[in-house]
């Protein structure tokens, strides 16, 4: 063995030691068993992993959402719950919550609406600092209560008081006074 070969032959093993194997063919399944392995070329390790071949899913029974499949090559079965749902839709006219239902088994399934999922409308004033939403399709509304800067003042006209003009909040009282 040569200086090269002996370098080749260190890297190997230092990538074995890290998990960075060289791994061969995966070996033949045996029958009823779908555990397959490979070994590495460098040091001999072998690893395996099951490897089934599926079918697809078929319901059991009619009018039922369970689903079955086993494995063409061992006795390995999955089962699983696959229902048909229908669009949603309102629960009622007057209502943001929706439901729909699965065309196999009739399963009925209910999302109830949550802050995000009304239609608000514009916010109405209630008074200077607060204002409400209210959904265009059901009874809930949302209060928005407002900082001092944003407040919504319904002034009356400008009166003059002494060398400024002012104006008074109808709702509240708040005085606005500009300089002449």
């Amino acid at each position: 063995m040569g200086f090269w070969d002996s370098v080749k032959d260190f890297w190997g093993s230092a990538k074995c030691s890290v998990n960075i194997h060289d791994w061969g063919s995966w070996s033949a399944k045996v029958p009823g068993n779908c555990t397959q392995s490979h070994t590495c070329t460098r040091c001999g390790k072998t690893a395996g992993e099951v490897n089934h071949d599926w079918p697809v899913w078929r319901y059991i029974e009619e009018g039922d959402c369970m689903q079955s499949r086993s494995c063409k090559h061992c006795s390995e079965t999955e089962n699983r719950m696959s229902h048909v749902w229908e669009e949603w839709r309102y629960a009622a006219p007057k209502s943001c919550d929706q439901i729909r239902f699965c065309h196999r088994c009739g399963r009925k399934e209910v999302h109830v609406a949550t802050k995000g999922d009304h239609e608000m409308g514009e916010p109405e004033r209630v008074s200077c600092s607060h204002l409400v939403r209210k959904c265009k399709r059901c009874v809930y509304s949302d209060d928005v209560y407002l900082v001092t800067s944003e407040y919504r003042h319904r002034f009356g006209p400008w009166k003059p008081e002494g060398f400024n003009d002012i104006r008074i909040c109808l709702d509240c009282g708040h005085r606005e006074r500009r300089h002449k």
